[in-house]
């Protein structure tokens, strides 16, 4: 039996690794669970507004009782209530998702050249936008959204997952594509690599490069290598232990701080200091929790 990784009042939320032979195409599993399902919604605690960070990753989230709602960082609306099962291609900005009554969902988070493969749709098609697993009509999709609600625990969840997503096609790592060779720059320089140079340099048209990006990815080069730098520069700053809140650990990549603050309040919609100060409206603990993991896998980078 898995126990949860992060309890947060009614909320119980469990981060799983994938079967080892999915990596590094899946990231990670999640589930949540309320603490107390039969609970009425009177007797629990107002639900906290989460920020949910973007990763860099596509997601498929399996809505499986319960309703909730979400909306960008910095603005009041639109506010989409969401009750049925969806993906996320490619989101490079971050939103605040609020319980609206207790739920149970799992998710799979996994790199976007997969979900495009699944789906068979160009991402840039619902670009930092989602869409609902039915109006995708993807047989594979609708069967494995029944056989993850029938689970009865975290470890039937992700052994139904890994099951699923083993028979899928793996992800083309070849040198000679120029998508993966850009994001391994990407990479490589934690999110500082110069797209135009890099595109000069191999005689590559920028507009194509974008469309090809956007279809794999659902987001352009340029969106990509920016949450690379922030979360590794986030990472950093919130989750650095005792040099956290020191600002000159973590600049590594940025002009200076003010350029560092501008992506900051981007993502998060306050400042550095007002986040490390706790001011913010909202609270960061599950893409914390998620951000820990992911960095300690590649090395804190």
């Amino acid at each position: 039996m898995l126990n949860p990784t992060l309890i947060r009042g009614s909320m119980h939320y469990w981060r799983i690794e994938p079967d080892r032979r999915l990596q590094p195409g899946v990231q990670c599993y999640a589930l949540v669970n309320p603490a107390h399902p039969m609970a009425s919604h009177s007797s629990l605690p107002e639900f906290e507004e989460q920020v949910l960070l973007p990763d860099g990753y596509s997601e498929i989230v399996f809505v499986l009782d319960g309703r909730f709602e979400r909306r960008p960082v910095g603005q009041a609306r639109p506010r989409a209530v969401m009750a049925s099962s969806y993906v996320i291609g490619g989101r490079s900005s971050s939103i605040v998702a609020s319980n609206l009554t207790p739920v149970r969902v799992a998710s799979v988070k996994l790199d976007p050249r997969l979900l495009q493969k699944i789906i068979g749709i160009p991402l840039d098609e619902f670009r930092d936008g989602v869409v609902t697993v039915n109006d995708l009509g993807c047989k594979e999709l609708l069967r494995l959204e029944d056989a993850v609600a029938n689970a009865s625990s975290a470890s039937g969840i992700a052994s139904v997952l890994d099951t699923f997503l083993l028979r899928m096609p793996r992800i083309s790592h070849s040198r000679r594509s120029a998508v993966t060779e850009l994001l391994r720059g990407v990479h490589g320089t934690h999110g500082t690599l110069s797209i135009m140079e890099f595109l000069r340099a191999r005689d590559l048209n920028a507009r194509t490069m974008e469309r090809h990006f956007g279809a794999c990815m659902g987001m352009t080069p340029k969106q990509y290598a920016r949450i690379v730098r922030f979360k590794r520069s986030y990472g950093r700053l919130m989750l650095g232990g005792p040099d956290r809140g020191n600002v000159k650990a973590h600049l590594e990549g940025y002009y200076d701080q003010s350029h560092f603050d501008r992506d900051f309040k981007r993502f998060l919609g306050v400042s550095p200091r007002e986040q490390i100060a706790g001011r913010s409206a909202w609270t960061t603990t599950v893409s914390d929790h998620l951000l820990e993991q992911d960095l300690a896998a590649n090395g804190g980078s």
